[in-house]
């Protein structure tokens, strides 16, 4: 349903038609309801703490805490610029924003401190006759 053209109200909400909203939460809030909202906000938060752990992590390497902290930076930027202006609207802060806590995921064995012979790597097959010992 269209609301704008419910005229069963005394609101003139026609004049409303050309104003666009200024905060990235509130546009998320009318378009979601509260459960987008609370969605939305969990993953941000999730993102933020995993990002925190890899940066303060003693046992990652410098390259992946530095991007642990480019996630932080790029995640205060975005609520930040957020609340003046809805950025959600724009596809690619939403790719780099995904890109980003994307690999910072990834980078997630780096936190514990796994190293290159420590992480699950693919089963090599071995040849039917080597098996059997033929």
């Amino acid at each position: 349903m269209n609301h704008l053209d419910d005229w069963t109200g005394e609101l003139p909400l026609e004049l409303a038609r050309p104003y666009v909203q200024h905060n990235v939460f509130l546009a998320l809030l009318t378009q979601t309801g509260l459960v987008g909202l609370g969605l939305w906000l969990m993953t941000l938060g999730l993102w933020a703490h995993n990002a925190w752990q890899l940066w303060t992590s003693k046992h990652a390497p410098l390259w992946a805490r530095q991007h642990g902290l480019v996630l932080l930076a790029l995640l205060i930027v975005y609520c930040v610029n957020g609340m003046f202006h809805d950025i959600g609207i724009i596809t690619m802060v939403n790719m780099l924003l995904f890109l980003v806590a994307g690999v910072c995921q990834g980078l997630t064995p780096h936190i514990e401190g796994a190293t290159n012979s420590q992480r699950p790597v693919a089963r090599q097959r071995v040849p039917v006759a080597a098996a059997s010992g033929a």
